[in-house]
C-alpha cells in the first residue's frame, strides 16, 4: 500500500523514477519493427535531461569495433571498451569515446552498450555534449542498460525493454 501526503508519494524518489522509466520504455517498445529505434527521454526538466537510443537488429555482419563505434573518425582520443554484464542479456561491452563536432569543435561523450547474440545485436547509445552531466548520469545509464531484456514470444518485432 502506498502512503500519500498532499498528493505526493512517500515511496523513495529512486523507486518512483525507476517505475517511470520502466513504464516509459515499455510504451516505447510496443509495435516496433526489428531494427527500428526509439528514443527514451529520461528527464526531470527542472533537474536534467538525458536521451538514450535503443536498437535491435538481426545479427549484423560487422566486427565488434564497428558496432561499438570504436573507430569513429571524429574521436579526439582512442575509444575505451570494457566488459559490461547484465543479468538479462549476459556479457556485452561498453565503449566510450569523445568526439569533436567538425563545425563547432564541441566535444561530446558517446557511449555504446552492445550485446552480440547469435540471432541479434542489441545496442543502447547515449551521447551528450555536456560532459559533466554525462558523468553525473552515467550510473543511471548503466542501470538502464542492465535492465534491458528480451520479451519472449515477440518474434518479428523489437523485443527489448527494461524489465526491472
Amino acid at each position: 500500500m502506498e502512503c500519500r501526503l498532499a498528493g505526493r508519494s512517500r515511496r523513495p524518489a529512486r523507486l518512483r523514477q525507476r517505475e517511470l522509466i520502466r513504464a516509459y520504455a515499455e510504451g516505447l517498445s510496443r509495435s516496433i519493427d526489428t531494427g527500428e529505434h526509439r528514443y527514451a527521454y529520461l528527464t526531470q526538466p527542472h533537474v536534467e535531461t538525458a536521451i538514450a537510443s535503443f536498437y535491435e537488429w538481426p545479427h549484423l555482419d560487422v566486427d565488434d569495433a564497428e558496432l561499438q563505434g570504436a573507430r569513429d573518425v571524429r574521436a579526439v582520443r582512442p575509444a575505451v571498451t570494457e566488459p559490461f554484464h547484465s543479468a538479462a542479456l549476459g556479457d556485452g561491452t561498453l565503449t566510450l569515446r569523445h568526439v569533436a563536432d567538425a563545425t563547432s569543435g564541441t566535444v561530446s561523450a558517446v557511449a555504446h552498450w552492445v550485446w552480440r547474440m547469435p540471432d541479434r545485436d542489441i545496442i543502447m547509445i547515449v551521447g551528450d555534449s555536456d560532459l559533466p552531466r554525462f558523468l553525473r548520469l552515467r550510473p543511471l545509464y548503466d542501470d538502464l542498460a542492465r535492465v534491458i531484456d528480451l520479451v519472449p514470444g515477440d518474434e518479428g518485432r523489437s523485443s527489448i525493454w527494461p524489465t526491472d
